[in-house]
């Protein structure tokens, strides 16, 4: 999720990125992926991921904004989420000032680097 375009875009997901598919997928490893999201603490409609990439102002925050984007909320999706570098750094801070807007499970992602 790209917090500063609203895009948000998909790949396959492999544990070693280097290494060679040989297994073809008749979907060429593209999935229609429902999206849950929040934004600054409020729930956002389900967005469709219908293609590899896709633009929403859901997924968008203006620039020098407090505002954070959190995806697949609850962990209900079967699909990892990354954001922006700035992002991560806005989700962090909301974790110092009060971790309890965020669900519980989605703290459990967002580590400290």
């Amino acid at each position: 999720v790209n917090t500063a375009t609203g895009q948000i875009t998909q790949k396959h997901f492999l544990l070693d990125p280097d290494s060679n598919v040989t297994r073809p997928s008749e979907f060429n490893y593209n999935w229609i992926v429902p999206v849950t999201s929040m934004k600054t603490g409020r729930i956002q409609p389900i967005y469709w991921l219908q293609e590899p990439s896709g633009f929403s102002d859901n997924f968008k925050v203006a620039s020098g904004s407090s505002d954070w984007i959190l995806a697949n909320l609850k962990v209900t999706g079967y699909y990892r989420v990354n954001y922006d570098k700035e992002n991560w750094k806005r989700l962090l801070r909301q974790l110092d000032d009060d971790h309890t807007v965020i669900p519980v499970i989605n703290r459990a992602q967002i580590g400290r680097a």
